[in-house]
């Protein structure tokens, strides 16, 4: 109890000891606060960001998992289907946890208009399953998705990009050109139902969507489909689940999204370096504030220090008495700093963070200009202790300086 209380009251002097100055404490205060707000909105950001994109890339295209045959994505050979496609969707239909799956049907091949002509990639759904596992549906902006029961020929779902570039309107009839499962080159014409629109332009360019069976019965092939995408409930049990799968199914290809893209699941590792990197380079620059302080009141109470110790004040008391200046110092200002930022992620978590300057070139790389932030436990964790870390090592050399102290050379120097 005693300890306590003396540690109350050293605080309590190293408080007032510090507003011997307080235009010097106020201004560190605020770079502090601002500091360590412009740094947790950074992670905040970045969080916010970061998430967005694990959930487009999963709601767009690649769901929770996928399943291919064991050559297909390196080789994009049309031959490669599903040999047990009836077998798994069976499993799927039976499974715990499964939200939904649809299988697709691939081709690559020319899209040729009466203006130009453009590589594209032909994907082949079935639109009630597909769906269910991404939100193609949520984005056509114009026209339906291709609909067996459509009072038209082979329609196709087109991207609006690729649409304006090509002229072409609902209702247009369009050419594809690709190669069926005999190698043959085949051209057949379809009618555009629908216009899409996604975060990525690159991506609308390059993908269009086609009715599986239409697709399927021009390459030659009933029963082909050379993907399963799942979606699951909980996307937590991901890796378990996809583990499952491939025991269930050993001579087939099942990944999950972050082993289908790689890059991102590279990206959002590194990215968690990276913030630290950060918050330690802030913590770096508002240490050198903290030690040019202390260091500065170390050299206006030199007299003082020095005749505390004359009078028998142990050295030790005069070395904790500066660390807990500085302790305060960092402690108040990290409080202001992490209160305003807790206030605006909360905001900006609800209402979203508008980054529309930089709209068109986050669409070239498929990121979304309206992102919420947030911060983790964890992440308050590692800021604290970053805070705390730099802090006691900022402070360690002002107070070095006055425990060493000699009462005669202080009363000397001033």
């Amino acid at each position: 109890m005693e300890h306590t209380n003396n540690t109350i009251r050293n605080l309590i002097l190293a408080w007032r000891n510090l507003w011997r100055n307080p235009g010097r404490t106020a201004a560190l205060i605020a770079a502090i606060a601002i500091g360590l707000w412009a740094g947790v909105m950074t992670v905040g950001l970045v969080n916010g960001m970061y998430e967005q994109r694990i959930d487009y890339v999963i709601r767009s295209d690649l769901g929770h998992l996928q399943i291919h045959h064991p050559d297909f994505l390196a080789e994009r050979d049309l031959e490669l289907g599903l040999p047990e496609v009836g077998k798994v969707k069976h499993y799927l239909e039976g499974a715990d946890g499964v939200e939904g799956f649809s299988e697709r049907t691939y081709a690559d091949g020319m899209f040729r208009s009466a203006r130009n002509s453009s590589g594209v990639r032909i994907h082949g759904i079935v639109p009630e399953t597909e769906t269910k596992v991404t939100n193609l549906g949520e984005m056509v902006v114009a026209g339906v998705m291709p609909d067996p029961a459509a009072p038209v020929r082979n329609p196709m779902l087109l991207g609006q990009v690729l649409a304006e570039e090509h002229g072409v309107d609902l209702g247009h009839r369009v050419v594809l050109t690709f190669e069926d499962l005999s190698g043959e080159i085949l051209s057949a014409s379809f009618t555009v139902t629908g216009f899409y629109k996604s975060r990525s332009k690159d991506m609308d360019k390059m993908n269009l969507y086609v009715l599986s069976e239409d697709l399927r019965r021009l390459l030659g092939r009933e029963d082909l489909a050379h993907e399963v995408v799942v979606r699951l409930e909980d996307p937590v049990t991901t890796n378990s689940f996809t583990g499952v799968m491939q025991a269930q199914f050993p001579d087939l290809s099942v990944q999950s999204w972050d082993q289908l893209s790689p890059e991102i699941k590279m990206m959002i590792d590194y990215g968690g370096v990276s913030l630290v990197l950060i918050m330690v380079i802030i913590m770096l620059a508002l240490s050198f504030g903290i030690l040019n302080t202390m260091l500065m009141s170390l050299f206006e109470r030199k007299r003082e220090f020095g005749m505390l110790i004359s009078i028998g004040m142990s050295r030790s008391r005069v070395f904790w008495m500066m660390m807990s200046e500085s302790v305060v110092l960092t402690l108040v200002g990290s409080a202001i700093g992490m209160g305003l930022a807790f206030l605006a992620i909360s905001y900006y978590s609800v209402h979203g963070l508008s980054l529309a300057a930089f709209a068109e070139g986050l669409a070239k790389i498929g990121w979304d200009s309206l992102v919420f932030p947030f911060v983790t436990i964890g992440d308050f964790a590692t800021i604290s202790v970053i805070v705390i870390g730099m802090t006691l090592l900022s402070s360690l050399y002002p107070a070095l300086k006055a425990f060493r102290i000699h009462p005669l050379e202080a009363s000397k120097d001033l």
